[in-house]
Parts: C-alpha cells; structure tokens; sequence
C-alpha cells in the first residue's frame, strides 16, 4: 500500500528469476504505483469513498507522483547456502469434537517452549473466552472450552473462532456450537 491512498500500491508481478536455466544471481526491480481502482477520493484528506463499480487496475502516470520516476526497488538476491535459512516452525492445532455440546478440545503440538495464549472469538471477532494465557512446554498441549464465555454464561449455539498465539505463530481453528 501506498499511503494515504487506501487502493494506491506498488508490486511484482510474472518476474522471471531464472537466468539461461539457472537462478539468476540478482535482480532489481523498479516499484512504480499503481490505483487498484476502488477508491475515488479526490484528495490525500478525502475520506474513504468506493468506486462503484470498481475499476481495473491501472498505472498511476501522473500526479502525485512523477511520472517514470520509481518509488522504490525491490531487489532478490540468490542465497547459495540454503542450510543457513534456519527452518520454519508450525503451531499444529485440532479440536474434537467438532460440532460440540457442550465442551471441545483445542489441542496443539508446539515446537518450541513459550508463552501460549488461547481465545475464543464469537462470529464478529469479539473475545468471549480466554483459555489460556501462561508459558507451554514444548510439545503436545491442549484445554477444554465449556462452551461459556469468561462471564459464565453459556455462548449461543453458531460458529467460533479459537486462535492460539505462540512463539510459533498463530493457528486458528473453527468451532461449530450446537444446541
């Protein structure tokens, strides 16, 4: 994104990294802007205001921005030794059963010791629930969700979200309540 335009944006697109068969050793790569065309604000202070319809995405060739001058670069750069990109971690999640009534198992598999929190999130995104919030060791771990918000009260029946954040990212599972 390219602020403050909500829809203005720099990219890559079809780079072709390889060289005679080979990885190419560099490549630069000049960023110019682009509209994606769902925006109509006039100016840098106009609130948000949809393009209806929304238009294709274009290039931005004129004010504000000078014209053939880039924005930025973006250089990829070949790294010979693959062995010194230390590998990635995952945070493996599950529950059971799923459609509940009244209480699920959320279950994980962490990689690595940490602090480990664990949240229920009802259909808006709001946190009903919080599980868990203190440091795991690593590997199998898991809590019981009654099926009640932190107040006591038992959630109504519909879809959840438990996201549980960890030193090896965060996963996040849906839950079906079923009455």
């Amino acid at each position: 994104m390219v602020a403050p335009s909500p829809d203005w944006f720099v990219g890559v697109a079809g780079l072709d990294l390889l060289e005679a068969g080979d990885w190419a050793a560099e490549r630069v790569i000049d960023l110019y802007p682009w509209d994606a065309g769902t925006d109509s604000g006039a100016t840098y202070t106009s609130s948000d205001q949809p393009t209806v319809p929304p238009t294709a995405i274009s290039a931005i060739t004129g004010a504000p921005f000078t014209p053939g001058v880039p924005l930025g670069t973006l250089t990829f750069t070949r790294i010979d030794l693959v062995s010194a990109v230390p590998p990635a971690v995952e945070l493996a999640l599950q529950a059971w059963p799923n459609p509940f009534n009244p209480r699920t198992t959320v279950a994980w598999d962490l990689p690595i010791t940490g602090p480990v929190e664990v949240a229920v999130y009802d259909p808006r995104g709001r946190r009903v629930a919080s599980l868990l919030d203190a440091v795991q060791p690593a590997g199998l771990g898991a809590v019981i969700w009654n099926g009640r918000g932190d107040d006591g009260r038992i959630m109504p029946a519909g879809t959840y979200v438990v996201r549980v954040d960890s030193p090896a990212g965060q996963a996040r599972i849906k839950l079906t309540l079923l009455k």
